[in-house]
C-alpha cells in the first residue's frame, strides 16, 4: 500500500497484493506475481508498484514495463526465496494509465515475466483555470469534469475563496460533469474558484484555482438639482479598472473618479455618465444634473462622527425659503426657517434637505 496526503486528505493506494510461492528445487524454479489486477490513482499523486519474485537464486535485476517504457530497479530480499520489485510513478497523469507488467533477470540471465498485469487508471479532473473578467449584473458559469471508475460514485463540489459555494453533484456517470452557475453577479463574487472531486474510498482531488474579477460600481452618481454659482461633486468609483465621464454623450477630458462641477451655470445641465472599463468589459451609470437660477447654493456635506456626538448640516439658498430635512427619504423636520440642522445621531443615518 501507498499513503500520501493530498490537499488535506490522506490517499491510500493499494497497488499489489500477492500470494507467495517458495521454490525448493533447481534455479529454474521461478515465479513472478503481481496479484492486484487493477487500481485507481488520483491525478498528480504518486503510485507505488510492487511485484513478488520467487527464485532459489537471487535475481540480478527486475523492471516494470508500460508501453515502450521500462523502469529498471534492484530486487529486494524479503526472506526465503522471495524478492520484491518496487517502482514509483510520481505525479501521475493521463499518460500513466494502462497495463504494467513485471519481469526479472535471473541468475542464468534468463528473463522471467509476470503472467498477469496491473491495470492503472488515473482519475483526472478537467477545469478551465483561465482568469475571467465580467461586468456586474451578468451571469457566469463554471464547468468541471471528472473521470469516474466503473461502479463508483463521485461527488463534485465547489469553493469560493476557500468556502463552499453552489450545489454538489453526485453521480456514477463517466465522466461526471459539475456546473456552478452564478446569476446576476455582483462585486462580492470576486475571488478564486476551485472544483473538487471526491471519490469514495479513494480520496479527493482539487483543481487549480480560477480567478474571477467582477467589474462593478462601489459608488455611482445620482440625479441632482443645483443653483447657479454652486459647486457639486458627482461620485463614481469601480472595483477595478479606470473611470471616464461623458456629458450628453460627449467626452469630458482629464477626469477620472469623482467629477466636481464648480461655479455651475445652466450650461452645466445635462446627463452625465460615469463609465468604468477593465479588460474589455464596460459598465455605465448616469445622473441628470439640473442647474437653475434659484435654489440651494450650498449643499450639506457628508460627515463621519462618533455615535452620541453632534453633527451640524448646513444648506443655503439664494432665495427666501423654508427648509425640510429628510432621513433616508423620511421627513424628520418640516418647514423651518433655519439653514442648519444639529442633532446627536446613531449611525448610519443619511440626511438631505429640501427647500420649501
Amino acid at each position: 500500500w501507498y499513503q500520501r496526503r493530498v490537499r488535506g486528505y490522506i490517499v491510500v493506494v493499494v497497488v499489489a497484493v500477492t500470494t507467495l510461492m517458495f521454490c525448493s528445487t533447481a534455479p529454474t524454479c521461478s515465479k513472478i506475481e503481481i496479484g492486484t489486477g487493477s487500481v485507481n490513482v488520483l491525478q498528480g499523486t504518486t503510485a507505488s508498484l510492487t511485484c513478488k519474485i520467487t527464485s532459489v537464486d537471487a535475481p540480478t535485476a527486475c523492471m516494470w514495463s508500460h508501453t515502450s517504457e521500462d523502469a529498471e530497479t534492484t530486487p529486494i530480499s524479503v526472506g526465503g526465496d522471495v524478492y520484491e520489485c518496487k517502482a514509483w510513478l510520481e505525479e501521475v497523469d493521463e499518460t500513466s494509465s494502462g497495463s504494467y507488467s513485471c519481469s526479472a533477470v535471473l541468475a542464468d540471465e534468463t528473463v522471467a515475466t509476470s503472467t498477469d498485469a496491473l491495470d492503472i487508471t488515473v482519475l483526472g479532473l478537467t477545469f478551465d483555470t483561465s482568469n475571467t473578467t465580467i461586468s456586474e449584473n451578468t451571469d457566469q458559469t463554471f464547468y468541471c469534469a471528472a473521470s469516474n471508475p466503473p461502479e463508483s460514485t463521485v461527488i463534485i463540489s465547489w469553493t469560493h475563496n476557500g468556502k463552499s459555494v453552489g450545489e454538489r453533484t453526485q453521480s456514477s456517470a463517466n465522466p461526471i460533469m459539475g456546473v456552478l452557475h452564478l446569476p446576476n453577479i455582483s462585486p462580492s463574487a470576486n475571488g478564486l474558484y476551485e472544483c473538487r472531486a471526491t471519490y469514495l474510498d479513494i480520496g479527493t482531488q482539487t483543481s487549480e484555482a480560477a480567478q474571477l474579477t467582477v467589474l462593478g460600481f462601489l459608488s455611482q452618481p445620482s440625479d441632482i438639482s443645483l443653483t447657479s454659482g454652486s459647486t457639486i461633486t458627482l461620485y463614481c468609483d469601480t472595483t477595478v479598472g479606470f473611470v471616464s465621464w461623458t456629458k450628453d454623450d460627449e467626452s469630458i477630458t482629464n477626469v477620472g473618479g469623482n467629477l466636481e462641477i464648480q461655479n455651475a451655470d445652466e450650461s452645466d445641465s445635462g446627463i452625465y455618465s460615469c463609465n468604468g472599463q477593465f479588460q474589455g468589459e464596460e459598465i455605465s451609470s448616469t445622473a441628470h444634473v439640473t442647474v437653475s437660477e434659484d435654489g440651494i447654493t450650498d449643499h450639506p456635506a457628508d460627515q463621519s462622527i462618533l455615535s452620541g456626538t453632534t453633527a451640524t448640516f448646513t444648506c443655503t439658498s439664494n432665495v427666501a425659503a423654508t427648509f425640510s430635512w429628510y432621513l433616508d427619504d423620511i421627513l424628520v423636520v418640516a418647514d423651518i426657517a433655519s439653514q442648519t440642522l444639529s442633532s446627536p445621531f446613531s449611525p448610519p443615518e443619511h440626511y438631505r434637505d429640501r427647500p420649501g
